[in-house]
């Protein structure tokens, strides 16, 4: 998968000024620390808020934090999966097709703390959104083929 830093710092910077109502998309740009697999995923943000990097930074680290969760449940399922007999010949499910979409932890990690309302409010607003894009994501992937 290609990795790419986008414009998300170039859309964060913008600030409020000049938005439209509604809310608007930007790529999110790159997740965690860059290493592992690397979600296109584009960030809709609502129009109030007041802080579009805290925003962008709430939803990335909900995003691969929420993400790896499933990811990892799903390997550990299909390990389990793969401890069970089964008849010979029969095809079994592999982790390692779920290993592959583990996205590289972020090394900054753990509660972000904002000096005022607005940027606290834009980082929580931003994890909730992250948290709901990274189900629908999840969701969307094909069932895992079996070998």
């Amino acid at each position: 998968m290609r990795k790419w830093t986008g414009s998300i710092l170039v859309a964060a910077l913008v600030g409020c000024a000049g938005v439209q109502e509604g809310s608007w998309e930007r790529g999110a740009g790159l997740f965690g620390d860059g290493t592992g697999y690397q979600p296109l995923v584009m960030v809709t943000m609502p129009t109030s808020t007041c802080d579009l990097p805290a925003f962008v930074l709430g939803f990335k680290d909900s995003y691969v934090l929420h993400w790896n969760q499933q990811v990892s449940t799903k390997i550990a399922q299909h390990s389990a999966d793969m401890l069970k007999p089964s008849p010979e010949g029969a095809a079994q499910n592999s982790p390692s097709t779920y290993q592959a979409l583990l996205i590289g932890a972020s090394p900054a990690g753990g509660q972000t703390t904002f000096p005022n309302r607005c940027r606290s409010q834009s980082y929580v607003n931003g994890q909730a959104a992250g948290v709901k894009k990274a189900e629908v994501n999840f969701n969307l992937l094909p069932a895992q083929p079996t070998r």
